[in-house]
């Protein structure tokens, strides 16, 4: 999430706000055994396509309520090719004041036929550099809802953290573990 603030007699006030994004994981499919739990994790950069920002209580209170979606491409860093490459759309909304409160939503990431839908909820923290200027950072946990194509009954969760890297974007690293436990039944509908 970005977040343009300015220092207003010692007391951080948002003047503009971008958005944050993040999430976390996904599926894998393992050919090797139905039930067993692997590690996955990755990180990507998503750059806002849409954000709605209104403002909530008296201007020196600095509370808004935003709902955005960013995008941006998966890249793999665990032991499997999960993902990797995968478009990810992010949806979410925060409730911040002061630049700091909840944040949740759901991240899509997709690659051809395979897709997979996760849910996150977690906090977003801003807070002002030595040269007065935000530094918003956030953490959460992730679910996984739905999968398609070879992730279909999968399911898993576990972490992410992320940072705002500009007023258009943020960056978001994710790892965690999947489940193909429910693939039989998946398969069998």
């Amino acid at each position: 999430m970005n977040v343009l603030s300015s220092l207003s007699g010692g007391k951080l006030t948002l003047a503009a706000t971008g958005l944050l994004a993040n999430l976390g994981g996904f599926a894998v499919v393992n050919q090797n055994s139905a039930s067993e739990a692997i590690s996955i994790s990755g990180t990507f950069d998503c750059t806002y396509v849409k954000k709605n920002v209104t403002a909530i209580g008296a201007p020196a209170q600095a509370h808004i309520l935003l709902l955005d979606v960013c995008r941006g491409k998966n890249a793999s860093k665990g032991p499997t090719d999960y993902m990797n490459g995968a478009s990810v759309q992010n949806q979410e909304i925060l409730d911040l004041s002061q630049g700091n409160g909840p944040q949740g939503g759901y991240s899509t990431f997709s690659k051809g036929a395979d897709s997979v839908r996760v849910r996150y909820q977690g906090q977003v923290v801003t807070t002002l550099n030595a040269n007065k200027t935000p530094n918003t950072t956030f953490k959460g946990d992730w679910t996984l809802v739905t999968g398609a194509g070879k992730y279909a009954g999968t399911s898993g969760g576990s972490t992410y953290s992320g940072k705002a890297v500009s007023k258009d974007a943020v960056q978001i690293d994710w790892t965690g573990s999947y489940s193909t436990e429910g693939q039989s039944a998946a398969a069998a509908k």
